[in-house]
């Protein structure tokens, strides 16, 4: 080794070791997760420069041809009301760029383009203005190509189109968006869309982009609604009813794709709520065609909402469900589908989980996944992640977990994992120990987090993607996205820093500073030699990007 690498090695190591005490919880954690890396900013410095704006409801993707490349989306504030964030990186998520998917910057770029695209499956019907844009999800294909979908709206809460945008491989240039349905207040309001895309190779629905949503009609109900594209988003099919719930309320929909190109869709469903009973379900629909039919709603597990605020003033919360499929067919539970949702049985929000092992046609009896004292009715548990990686490894995170300050409701994410499809589950662990997002001065006077979480993985790692308050250099409770690499198996255990030091922090220590640049350095020299930077690195090259911006 140079005298460079020694002096680079010795000064990244004092600062490691003056960390160890503080971030053993989260490098040597007794879940058995082998180690967590510090958590990035993903949205800094006001992103597109528009100043520091709030974001919530993430998802993320990671393409499967390239584990370095990472897709997220949440709705991003930073051009006024809400936009679908668009945000990637090419590294293993160590750096990020973000901005707003085309033709959804509504503060700025006013219209959509005119005429609106063409082949979509509806009337042509002219928009010259939304006021905000949200609910996003993405998705990749076997191939690399990446998918986005969102709505649209305007204020007060009227129209609720759904648009769907694609970036071919190798590109994070979305087209601009293609219309799949529009609606119109007071007759209905079409809601909260989700995206799956077949990942089999070889079948006749492979590469299918299915994407399903609500809408809610004001004299008859509620329907649930499939349109799919297979010539990779540049047209989609008429919007098709699945289930037509009548004056039951349902939403939440949540979709994946089996082995064999089975298509799973779930949501919860209100109808048993009707009759005044407080219990709802979370019902599942399956199809076993490509999309062409669907099999009547599924009891997968009786529900019991959370509704209107919960404790402590966190914001607004939901019992929706979040799914996830086993599609690889080498794997030991190939073919299983997972089901978790947030749950009040027990007068607290709570995660609760379920699984299919036959197609959807029976369901386990369902469990908490969160294992804090069962008597701990202060804390609330709420917006579960779900991800299933190639070989099976099955994940889950919650960014909103009140158990280690009930009282103030002060909160930070918490995971847990199986390793035998979720027959059992390890102990949870905390993804941010010392983070603690405080809700009540934060953005929307903590009434509003958003609604969903987004989590994926792959063989190598797991990656959560979350929102927290207050975690940004000026600690001004602003929502931002954050993200880190959880690696669950076969690594030998690390520190990591706990928490990422504030510009006063660096000005004050020459160590700390020294070790930052020695970080970037050492990253830089061994980069080309074509080793990977120790993930115990990433959050101090991330800050030395930070402040050379």
């Amino acid at each position: 080794m140079s005298r460079v690498l020694l002096t680079l090695a010795t000064l990244s190591g004092a600062l490691l070791a003056t960390q160890m005490t503080a971030s053993a919880a989260a490098g040597t954690v007794g879940s058995g997760v082998t180690s967590i890396s510090a958590p990035v900013l993903v949205t800094v410095n006001g992103g597109q420069g528009f100043g520091d704006r709030p974001r919530n409801e993430t998802s993320i993707a990671v393409d499967p041809t390239n584990p370095n490349t990472v897709l997220g989306s949440a709705n991003d504030y930073i051009v006024g009301d809400s936009s679908c964030g668009v945000y990637w990186s090419r590294d293993g998520g160590r750096s990020w760029a973000d901005s707003i998917l085309p033709g959804h910057q509504f503060s700025v770029d006013a219209t959509l383009p005119q005429p609106l695209p063409t082949g979509t499956g509806v009337s042509p019907q002219v928009h010259s203005r939304y006021d905000l844009s949200g609910d996003p999800g993405v998705g990749f294909d076997a191939q690399g190509n990446a998918y986005y979908v969102c709505l649209t709206a305007n204020r007060p809460e009227d129209d609720g189109s759904i648009f769907a945008s694609t970036a071919l491989k190798g590109t994070f240039g979305f087209n601009r968006p293609v219309r799949i349905d529009t609606g119109f207040t007071p007759v209905l309001f079409n809601d909260k869309p989700s995206i799956t895309v077949d990942p089999t190779v070889g079948k006749p629905s492979s590469g299918k982009v299915y994407v399903f949503y609500t809408k809610f009609l004001a004299l008859t109900g509620t329907l649930i609604l499939e349109s799919q594209s297979s010539d990779q988003g540049r047209t989609f099919t008429q919007p098709r009813t699945i289930t037509n719930l009548g004056q039951a309320s349902a939403s939440g929909t949540s979709a994946g794709v089996g082995p064999n190109g089975e298509v799973y869709v779930a949501y919860e469903n209100d109808t048993k709520n009707l009759s005044g009973t407080g219990v709802s379900e979370i019902d599942v629909q399956v199809s076993r065609d490509g999309g062409a039919s669907f099999s009547a709603p599924i009891n997968a597990a009786d529900d019991h909402p959370v509704s209107g605020q919960i404790q402590h003033g966190v914001g607004r919360d939901n019992s929706f469900p979040t799914l996830v499929v086993d599609s690889s067919a080498t794997s030991p539970y190939s073919g299983r589908v997972y089901i978790a949702w947030t749950d009040a049985k027990d007068k607290h929000a709570d995660i609760r989980f379920t699984s299919s092992t036959n197609g959807g046609a029976s369901w386990a009896k369902p469990k908490k996944l969160n294992d804090d004292n069962p008597d701990n009715v202060a804390a609330d548990h709420v917006f579960p992640g779900l991800a299933v990686a190639p070989d099976g490894f099955l994940a889950a995170d919650w960014p909103i977990d009140q158990r280690d300050d009930p009282t103030k409701g002060f909160y930070h994410p918490y995971y847990t994992e199986s390793l035998d499809g979720g027959t059992t589950f390890r102990p949870n662990v905390s993804l941010a120990p010392g983070q603690l997002s405080d809700p009540l001065n934060a953005d929307f006077q903590g009434q509003f987090v958003g609604d969903y979480n987004g989590l994926t993985a792959d063989n190598t790692a797991v990656h959560p993607l979350w929102v927290a308050a207050g975690l940004d250099q000026a600690r001004d409770g602003k929502h931002e996205v954050l993200f880190t690499n959880i690696m669950p198996r076969g690594v030998t255990p690390v520190p990591v820093l706990s928490t990422l030091p504030t510009m006063s922090q660096l000005a004050s220590s020459p160590l700390a500073y020294a070790t930052l640049v020695a970080g970037a350095g050492l990253w830089l020299l061994t980069r080309r030699r074509r080793r990977r930077l120790p993930r115990t690195l990433a959050a101090p090259v991330e800050r030395v990007g930070q402040l050379n911006r």
